[in-house]
């Protein structure tokens, strides 16, 4: 097994050497984990987004989110740049990992490493394409998109005392084009 906090002695704040895989095997296996710490994106490299910022988004508003946190220097997993993290009123957490990419392997690669450790997911097939549609995956990279329904979306949960403590949502979107997103939730349940 790896240990799954110890790093390269060359990360530095903001760098990983965590894979997409080891990141999959710790929501496996349940439990608190702490995201921002696994990730080695201390609170203190992020910018705090201004009341202001949060109350012009109504649905943020409206869903409860109390504060706001980006940084867009970043590098998790050797692929997102970019991290938005929420924290809600419940208690609940949102951290948005992406990057804009015309790498259709790298997508490719990425969804497999998940489906891999996470299994199949679930898909809205009348909405959305599955990241197993390698065509669908490719015209997005290629900007060869007709309609909403090209866009790759795929979601997994992670279960600890048989409640959903995590989803994760992969993204690989139409609008904006070719931005690419791990979206991890996690509950505000505590064991």
């Amino acid at each position: 097994m790896f240990n799954i906090f110890k790093k390269k002695s060359t990360d530095s704040p903001g760098e990983n050497s965590l894979t997409v895989e080891e990141f999959c095997e710790i929501i496996n296996n349940g439990g608190e984990i702490n995201i921002l710490k696994i990730f080695n994106t201390p609170l203190g490299i992020f910018s705090k987004a201004t009341q202001a910022q949060i109350n012009s988004n109504l649905e943020d508003k409206r869903n409860g989110v109390i504060e706001v946190y980006f940084n867009s220097n970043v590098h998790v997993f050797g692929i997102f740049t970019s991290i938005v993290f929420k924290i809600y009123k419940d208690g609940s957490k949102q951290y948005f990992l992406h990057i804009t990419t015309q790498d259709a392997e790298l997508v490719q690669k990425t969804a497999n490493s998940i489906y891999k450790h996470l299994g199949e997911g679930n898909f809205n097939e009348n909405k959305f394409s599955s990241f197993r549609e390698y065509n669908n995956i490719l015209n997005i990279a290629k900007g060869n998109v007709f309609s909403e329904k090209d866009e790759c979306v795929n979601w997994w949960t992670g279960k600890h005392d048989n409640l959903i403590k995590y989803a994760l949502y992969l993204q690989y979107r139409v609008n904006p084009l070719q931005q690419f997103i791990l979206n991890i939730n996690e509950s505000s349940y505590k064991g």
